[in-house]
Order: C-alpha cells, then structure tokens, then sequence
C-alpha cells in the first residue's frame, strides 16, 4: 500500500489543474475588461461600419449601371446622328440636281411650253 500522503497525489493534482484553470479564467489586474455597455458601443460601430461600406458598394453598382445605360444611350444617338448626317447629304444632293438649271429650262419648255424671251421682247403684265 502507497503512503498517504502519494495517496492523495492524484487528487492533489487534479485540484491544482482545476485551480490553474481557474485562474486563467480570473481576470488580471493589469487587464481591463469591457463593460457591457462597451461591447454595445463596439458592436453597434460595426454595425454601422458594415452598413455604410454596403451602402457605399450599392450605390456604387448604382452609378455603375448608370452609367453604362447611359454610355448605351449615347452610342444609339451617335448611330441616329450619323444616319441623319448621311440623308441630309443625299437630300442636298438631290436638291443640287433637283435647282440645276438645264434641268428646270427643260421642264419648262417641254413640261410648260415655255421658250426663252428673244432680246428686246416685253410683255406687261395687268
């Protein structure tokens, strides 16, 4: 049989263990815990944090899109510009053929039936 005192080491050093780790639980001196009313402050500023930084992200998405629809935009009236720039071309075109002035005597003589006035010729009108 083991002496008395060997005995009881066992529980001598599983109630040491259970002291150390008790202590370790105890808070030090030099450490200061936060307060409940901290831990609020701390988690409330987070929160805070968190959903300025997802409201900064959303409204850049926002501007994103934005921006592209509107790049989208402006390329659809760049192709309407340039269609139009190509029409008023052919009517200006078709205007300068349309006044040419070979073209108008002759739809007024064959058309009409008119002739050149001769030199010296006057006709008063009422």
């Amino acid at each position: 049989m083991l002496p008395a005192p060997l005995a009881e080491a066992p529980s001598l050093r599983t109630s040491r263990s259970r002291v150390a780790h008790e202590a370790a639980w105890i808070s030090p001196r030099n450490v200061v815990f936060r307060s409940h009313a901290e831990t609020a402050r701390l988690v409330l500023g987070c929160t805070v944090l968190v959903a300025s930084l997802v409201a900064i992200g959303l409204t850049h998405v926002w501007f994103a899109a934005q921006s592209r629809e509107l790049g989208y935009d402006r390329m659809a009236a760049h192709g309407v510009v340039r269609r139009l720039e190509i029409e008023a071309r052919d009517l200006e075109a078709k205007v300068e053929s349309l006044n040419r002035h070979d073209r108008i005597e002759r739809i007024a003589r064959d058309r009409l039936g008119m002739v050149r006035p001769v030199a010296g010729q006057r006709q008063e009108l009422p």
